[in-house]
């Protein structure tokens, strides 16, 4: 499956915060362009131990998509992996 448009592009953006919403299920990633929401959340991994150093920055992403379930990885340039697997992924304006 190829990402979707708003997907691209995540290569040095700023990660400012990660918010669950664990009632509704819903993870907001608030970037410095955008804002990345996932749905119907099931697992929110994000450790912050930065082994290849300090960043708030974006490396890159991928989004994989098999029958109702996404899964939205975050690769930072801090060596750290967030991944998340929810039910549907989208954007908003920042």
């Amino acid at each position: 499956m190829t990402a979707p448009p708003w997907f691209d592009a995540l290569h040095d953006v700023t990660l400012r915060a990660i918010t669950f919403d664990w009632l509704t299920a819903t993870v907001r990633l608030e970037l410095t362009d955008r804002a990345i929401v996932v749905e119907g959340v099931t697992s929110l991994v994000a450790p912050r131990t930065n082994a290849w150093g300090p960043s708030d920055s974006i490396l890159e992403g991928e989004l994989a998509i098999t029958g109702d379930v996404t899964t939205l990885t975050l690769h930072m340039q801090s060596g750290d992996d967030i991944v998340i697997v929810g039910r549907a992924a989208s954007v908003e304006p920042a």
